[in-house]
């Protein structure tokens, strides 16, 4: 079932290894997720993908980048 309620989060990291979790949060499968982190290095290129826990299943998008000023 991939409706109503699920744990979202986002892994993140330095290389396409990632490494960090975000905590979960309880959403809606159909809302938008936003989560903001702190601490991040300035002039740094960052990698991360979202994923949803399903009943204890784990299911991530692709790994994509972004670069802080």
């Amino acid at each position: 079932v991939t409706s109503g309620v699920t744990d979202i989060y986002f892994e993140y990291g330095l290389t396409d290894q990632l490494g960090i979790s975000t905590n979960t949060v309880k959403k809606s499968m159909v809302d938008t997720f936003i989560k903001n982190i702190s601490g991040l290095n300035p002039k740094t290129s960052y990698f991360f993908k979202a994923c949803a826990k399903i009943n204890k299943i784990s299911s991530c998008g692709e790994i994509v980048s972004f670069s802080t000023n």
